[in-house]
């Protein structure tokens, strides 16, 4: 699937669906439709990424760290990023994601519904 533009309470989200993708090269590829979208459209400050089901592996961990240092813009606004699908070990990755990526404010949540609401209310 790809990322697309989505509107939630009057609020523009990029959104991505990595479920069902199972290869580094699949994921990489909707990673760089996500940034596409975003550079094309720098007044849409959020995110909302489902990778329920999808397994992340270190090198793609690897390679979101990289991206995510190339993509931080000193005196950008700054963008949440929902995550859904997120448990045990994952959680953990996200938050070493989080951690490295200035900027950005980064949530787990167990249902889309909830992570919309969370990035219409900033």
């Amino acid at each position: 699937m790809p990322a697309e533009l989505i509107m939630h309470k009057d609020v523009p989200v990029i959104y991505a669906d990595y479920r069902g993708l199972k290869t580094m090269d699949e994921m990489i590829a909707l990673h760089e439709q996500v940034v596409a979208l975003q550079l094309a459209n720098l007044k849409i400050v959020h995110r909302l990424i489902n990778i329920t089901g999808t397994p992340v592996s270190h090198e793609f961990t690897a390679y979101l760290r990289k991206k995510s240092k190339q993509f931080v813009v000193p005196g950008a606004p700054h963008f949440r990023v929902a995550v859904v699908g997120v448990s045990g070990i994952q959680k953990i990755i996200l938050n070493g994601i989080a951690a490295i990526t200035t900027g950005n404010i980064t949530r787990a949540f167990d249902g889309e519904n909830d992570a919309r609401n969370w990035l219409a209310s900033a």
